[in-house]
């Protein structure tokens, strides 16, 4: 797989303009990654794998059939090859319509949560693979078909116990985690619960306490129903109590609006997302036991691992190199002050945490195949495919963020370019605009003085201005942006068409 990643310069600029949202238009074609997020708006498309068309007789199924095992030429969230990761996603494209991202999505977090806490890194204390994921799309796009592969896995092959589900008070979900205290959501229909944790004081209170879940805290709770007898209540205490955690929902609910714990949430959480279902099965077949066998066996082998996880002497230097580029990639959004700036950076600092997470996953997954040596010995090539991984999951959340304000955005687009349009019209001997015949050229920084002159009009800040906004102007205009070779940025919009 080492072959089909990027170098890690490559990687840089993808991770920064993936924030940015500058990446060049010839990223696309040069990675086989999934469309840019200035394409997604401008053209209205979601971060999808290609669609399939599996047509099948009534009495017909596809096991495994060469079509379906031929992975898209661009997979939106690259996993390893010869891993049961892999086998579990060719099991998805026999069995459900969702795309192969939905079927992955779950079962990183039943691994995750498999391998916690037996197995960690050392990383300013230990580190477990729990993993918080979110899978967003419509109604109909076969979310719950794909988390069911990812639950019928779970209970076959790991104690019933492992497994939580709904939403319970805080002092009720103490209760349940004194008895099993590293537990497994798989949640296909999360609407509902999302709402919850903003709607009512409980479900405020586990919105927050799912922070501390996710990081494997401590928690203790009082029970002053069982105050002693000078009426103090009684302190329970639990050393360690953790969550993996996967969550199917609508882009209505995935960006936690209103939640009080929403940054924190959104750092959090690795994202997966499309409109619409990637392939046609016309008769699927229910999923028998006999279908997981082998998944259901390698599952239970991940599961009795006990070890910490290291890096050999290439994964070693590849992690500083992402380290470095993590702070140079945080450091470029500093003091832009958008809400979009803030939840990008969030999500950035807790990137290199979600890479050391996935990368433990990757290689047990292809340990329990036969296919690594050392199930604890993470090697270059793991740590690259789970950066790639990771920054997928960061596109995808841009590009939920972009859906959820495509309105907005476009009428902002709509002021500016008729902006540009009215003052280019009566000052062609002014130097405000660039203009040649009937194109008018203005660069980043021209539009950057002239929209937003100290960083910030309002809501238009100089991220949420070319990240979102000028897409859509270019969009409207039926103009052109144009990459520099020294990596600037240059708008060519048609003046207004004379009647």
């Amino acid at each position: 797989m080492h072959g089909a990643g990027l170098d890690s310069v490559t990687v840089r600029i993808l991770l920064a303009n993936l924030v940015l949202g500058n990446t060049p238009s010839t990223m696309i074609q040069k990675t086989s990654q999934p469309p840019t997020l200035d394409t997604i708006i401008a053209e209205g498309l979601p971060p999808v794998e290609n669609v399939e068309n599996v047509e099948t007789e009534p009495t017909e199924f596809n096991k495994f059939n060469n079509f379906n095992r031929t992975p898209p030429p661009e997979r939106t969230h690259p996993i390893p090859d010869g891993s049961v990761i892999a086998l579990v996603r060719d099991i998805g494209r026999d069995f459900s319509e969702a795309p192969d991202s939905f079927t992955i999505a779950p079962f990183l977090a039943l691994i995750g949560g498999a391998t916690t806490p037996r197995c960690f890194w050392d990383f300013a204390g230990k580190k477990y693979a729990n993993l918080y994921q979110f899978v967003v799309g419509p109604p109909g796009v076969r979310k719950s078909t794909a988390f069911k592969i990812a639950e019928q896995i779970g209970y076959q092959a790991l104690s019933v116990d492992t497994f939580h589900s709904g939403n319970a008070s805080d002092s009720a979900a103490f209760a349940k985690w004194e008895k099993q205290p590293n537990r497994i959501q798989l949640e296909s229909e999360g609407n509902t619960i999302v709402t919850s944790w903003k709607g009512s004081h409980s479900g405020r209170e586990i919105a927050a306490r799912c922070l501390k879940l996710y990081d494997a805290e401590p928690w203790s709770q009082t029970f002053r129903h069982q105050a002693d007898k000078d009426g103090d209540g009684e302190e329970r205490y639990i050393e360690s109590a953790s969550l993996s955690l996967a969550i199917g929902a609508t882009p209505g609910v995935c960006r936690f609006d209103g939640v009080d714990a929403k940054n924190g949430l959104r750092r959090r959480f690795g994202y997966y997302a499309t409109d619409h279902a990637a392939r046609v099965i016309d008769w699927p077949r229910t999923l028998a036991d006999d279908d997981l066998a082998d998944v259901v066996s390698q599952l239970g082998k991940i599961a009795e691992l006990e070890g910490e996880w290291t890096f050999d002497t290439g994964a070693k230097n590849l992690w500083s190199d992402i380290q470095k580029r993590n702070r140079s990639d945080r450091e470029e959004i500093h003091g832009d002050g958008s809400e979009e700036a803030e939840i990008r950076q969030a999500e950035l600092s807790e990137s290199p945490s979600r890479i050391l997470k996935l990368a433990g996953i990757f290689n047990v997954s292809r340990w329990a195949m036969g296919s690594a040596k050392d199930a604890f010995v993470v090697t270059e090539e793991m740590l690259e495919l789970a950066e790639l991984h990771q920054a997928a999951c960061l596109e995808a959340s841009g590009a939920v963020d972009a859906i959820a304000n495509r309105a907005a955005i476009s009428e902002e687009a709509e002021r500016i370019l008729a902006t540009i349009r009215a003052e280019a019209a009566s000052t062609r001997d002014c130097d405000r605009w660039t203009i040649t015949g009937d194109t008018i050229t203005a660069t980043r920084s021209e539009i950057t003085r002239r929209f937003t002159p100290n960083g910030s009009r309002g809501n238009l800040t100089t991220h949420r201005l070319h990240g979102l906004v000028m897409p859509i102007v270019i969009r409207q205009a039926n103009g052109e942006i144009e990459r520099t070779a020294n990596g600037g940025t240059v708008y060519r919009i048609p003046m207004e068409p004379q009647p």
